[in-house]
């Protein structure tokens, strides 16, 4: 282990072969072989599990409340994990179970974090043409893919599940019978991995719909003033976009294809544009009418 009085201490680098030598290793430590690996590996799913679902928790509350205030399924998925944190905590577990100086377990949590996080956008923009989050307009960003916000709050998160939430989410998962526990840990793998077949199917084409809505709706673009109409194109692209390309869009309000049609970013902005002013004008009618009922109620007295 890291010695307690000091900061850093001289370490391999961290290249891919010494990384899989280094969870090799700790497989072999934690649970030997056989019937105790098994077991092992399926309460390090649960574990991976449970903190996808913490994840999903975070990003959904602080979508929800604090950017578009309105509930939203914060997931690519359908179900509630995000599978990033689970991966990142679980990378740490593996990796980082060793630091014991809080300095520097912060500060390897968040490079390691923000490692995976500027890979996995990488990744998924490279399959799915399409950029899923961006952070260009944070401080301290790199390429849009990462920030200082990001690196502050996975080094706070996972030292603090490093240090004191895995070995209690542990212990309270060694309380349970290790059948009950491997039966639920496989049924929670078949249905994950059905969650993202699904979910990849309903995505492909989606650039494609885009694109064809974008031919079909260059000719009542200057119509979308009228509110009407709006909501008629809005529907008309609702009702074309299949149930899993609506959640997604739901999900990622900020989603950006690589290759969008322009026609389509301004429809998109008009659609945007239209909703807001149909909210600011229920508004405006429910106000009314509330003050229209105390009115009615003062006169009656």
């Amino acid at each position: 282990m890291i010695d307690n009085n000091s900061l850093f201490l001289p370490r391999p680098p961290m290249t891919r072969d010494y990384m899989q030598q280094l969870i090799r290793e700790n497989l072999k430590t934690r649970y030997g072989s056989g019937r105790n690996l098994i077991h092992g590996l399926c309460t390090d799913y649960s574990c991976f599990m449970g903190y996808s679902f913490a994840g999903w928790v975070w990003e959904s509350m602080f979508c929800s409340l604090g950017k578009y205030h309105r509930l939203i399924n914060r997931g690519f998925l359908n179900g509630p994990y995000c599978p990033i944190y689970g991966s990142g905590a679980m990378l740490a577990s593996y990796l980082l179970n060793d630091i014991r100086n809080p300095l520097a377990l912060f500060l390897s949590s968040g490079t390691l974090c923000c490692a995976l996080e500027y890979a996995t956008s990488a990744a998924m923009e490279k399959i799915f043409h399409a950029r899923w989050w961006d952070y260009s307009d944070k401080p301290m960003n790199l390429n849009g893919r990462i920030y200082i916000g990001g690196f502050l709050a996975f080094g706070a998160g996972c030292t603090y599940m490093v240090d004191r939430a895995d070995p209690a989410l542990r212990a309270v998962l060694s309380r349970i019978s290790p059948l009950v526990l491997d039966l639920s840990s496989l049924l929670l793998f078949a249905g994950f991995v059905a969650d993202n077949i699904v979910t990849i199917l309903g995505f492909t084409g989606l650039d494609r719909k885009l694109d064809e809505l974008a031919e079909a709706m260059e000719q009542q673009l200057e119509t979308l003033q009228a509110s009407p109409e709006a909501q008629e194109i809005y529907d008309t692209i609702a009702d074309t976009l299949s149930r899993q390309q609506r959640r997604i869009l739901h999900a990622f309000p900020r989603l950006e294809s690589l290759h969008e049609d322009p026609r389509m970013v301004r429809l998109r902005h008009e659609l945007r544009e239209n909703r807001k002013r149909q909210r600011q004008y229920l508004k405006k009618a429910r106000s009314r009418l509330g003050n229209g009922k105390k009115t009615i109620v003062t006169k009656s007295r």
